[in-house]
């Protein structure tokens, strides 16, 4: 039922049929409109402050006003949508769509497995957003980053060997904590090297990289590292360099990081610069 006064008060106060069927219903289609306009006729209410007082015109679709006169729809989606409904597919069609479909994987209900190639463990293959079958070779994320990792060394190596790519080089600008430890070597009169490059073929690896050393203390063939807060993410890669180098002669001294900007790190800092004090006086 109709409150009879309350959308005579909502058409009083609105400026067009559209805005009335916002205030009365909260919605506006082409039912609603087909409402308003036989009260409007019924009761002759008067609808000259109306801004348009023309026929409104409705998508055929979603049945939203459309601002031209010629069109039937309000976009190209629902035109879309609208003609879609009444289209009939062909056998033939239908055939083609199945195997396109069948290509794509999107319509296979069974559980495909595969064999991981980093851990050799069997997964079930996932679905993408689109809902094409992965093409994932591992079986979770941390062996997709060991895959990537091993398929962007291949590239390098075949880089350096067509002379693409020159290899790791030394870095030219020194971080703070080398920086720092430089000041320390030099008051304490050491002799260093920084950047001191090692090749891996010398360490007996096959592999045409090298190994850079912060600071490489000749008269004791000392390797001082300091490390940084990246080094906390690559310990096994550290365990595993030192562990060459220290096979082929080198005493390798590890100094973790910390700010010196509070008190706790400046006591840190001095309490472990004295231990690589005692640590190289012993040698």
């Amino acid at each position: 039922m109709i409150d009879e006064e309350k959308l005579i008060n909502c058409i009083g106060d609105s400026k067009s049929k559209y805005e009335t069927l916002l205030k009365y219903f909260g919605y506006a289609n082409k039912r609603v409109y087909v409402i308003l306009n036989k009260f409007i006729q019924n009761k002759n209410i008067n609808i000259l402050h109306f801004e348009r007082q023309i026929n409104e015109i409705f998508c055929i679709n979603c049945h939203k006003i459309i601002t031209s006169k010629n069109k039937k729809f309000c976009d190209r989606s629902c035109s879309a949508t609208y003609n879609n409904k009444k289209r009939k597919l062909s056998k033939n069609t239908k055939n083609k769509i199945s195997k396109s479909l069948k290509k794509f994987n999107l319509n296979i209900k069974k559980t495909i497995k595969k064999i991981c190639v980093i851990c050799n463990k069997e997964f079930i293959v996932k679905k993408t957003k689109s809902g094409r079958l992965s093409k994932c070779k591992t079986c979770s994320k941390k062996c997709n980053k060991i895959l990537r990792s091993v398929n962007g060394k291949k590239n390098m190596e075949t880089l350096i060997k067509n002379g693409r790519h020159k290899g790791w080089i030394k870095r030219n600008k020194l971080s703070y904590p080398e920086k720092f430890f430089i000041d320390i070597l030099n008051n304490n009169n050491i002799k260093y090297i920084t950047n001191y490059s090692i090749s891996k073929k010398d360490l007996g690896l096959n592999e045409p990289y090298s190994y850079f050393l912060d600071f490489y203390i000749e008269d004791k063939n000392i390797d001082l590292e300091i490390d940084g807060a990246q080094h906390n993410k690559r310990k096994e890669h550290d365990k595993f360099r030192d562990k060459y180098l220290s096979d082929a002669g080198y005493n390798i001294y590890r100094i973790q990081w910390k700010s010196i900007n509070t008190e706790n790190g400046k006591k840190y800092i001095k309490n472990e610069i004295d231990k690589f004090l005692e640590f190289y006086n012993n040698m």
